[in-house]
């Protein structure tokens, strides 16, 4: 919270902000029941196994500063299924909360979840994201006062993938290449996220193909003309040997009517 806000908030609302962040988390499952004059009350009928705190962080003689902690299992009870978010998920999710604050608490005007940047940032695909985070390292990289008295690491590792990918005509050539350098290929986990581990030292440190080098792009694209001429190779396989036959044909053919 803002601490403009902090002497109009109070354990009540933050109790029910926090209760429906659960529930837009999908971390619980919430009732809501109505009494007969029309107060609701939300009862937690099912979810995660979670444990929360109030507390106030003031100093003497300062404004209330109330604060909430949350933990919560990974899983909801019954399933294995882990209720872990994507950013992008997880954006929606903070700005549904913000929603449901600006119109039951209006006075909490200072409390913004997401600023007008990140929430314009949220229509951009991933991949757009991606591809502006590259050209910053490549600009950074390339307009580095220092180059311009020594090569530093990262540059020396993003000159010599460059060099290697140009020579390489696939993959597996590209990964020989940049081992005869030094440099050891990794991928790692689903999306295969590449990173180059520097072994001339003694270190070894590690260097990711997106946001360190900002080359992914780079080599998606030679991926791709890889992927065309390996097609392009069977289709002229295909070709030669359907010709083949149709000749083998033609022979046989010939061959009866003598």
């Amino acid at each position: 919270m803002h601490p403009d806000d902090y002497e109009k908030l109070n354990p009540e609302i933050l109790r029910d902000l926090a209760l429906k962040w659960l529930e837009i988390r999908k971390v619980i499952d919430v009732d809501h029941i109505s009494d007969e004059k029309g107060r609701v009350t939300s009862v937690v009928t099912g979810g995660c196994l979670v444990f929360g705190n109030i507390h106030d962080e003031s100093q003497p003689g300062q404004n209330k500063n109330f604060h909430i902690h949350l933990m919560f299992s990974p899983n909801r009870l019954g399933e294995s299924k882990r209720i872990r978010l994507t950013k992008s998920q997880f954006r929606k999710a903070l700005l549904e909360l913000e929603g449901y604050q600006k119109e039951k608490y209006p006075e909490l005007t200072n409390s913004i979840v997401l600023d007008k940047m990140t929430e314009k940032n949220m229509s951009k695909t991933a991949s757009t994201r991606r591809n502006e985070i590259e050209k910053k390292v490549q600009n950074r990289l390339d307009n580095d006062p220092s180059k311009t008295k020594r090569v530093t690491k990262v540059q020396e590792v993003r000159d010599i993938f460059i060099g290697c990918l140009d020579k390489a005509k696939s993959k597996t050539e590209l990964v020989t290449l940049l081992a005869d350098h030094g440099l050891v290929w990794h991928e790692r986990g689903k999306k295969k996220t590449v990173s180059l581990e520097d072994c001339r030292g003694s270190k070894g440190k590690r260097y990711r193909l997106d946001r360190s080098l900002g080359q992914l792009e780079l080599y998606n694209e030679k991926v791709m003309e890889w992927n065309k001429i390996k097609n392009r190779k069977k289709e002229l396989q295909t070709t030669i040997e359907h010709q083949e036959k149709e000749r083998t044909k033609e022979r046989d053919s010939l061959e009866r009517s003598l």
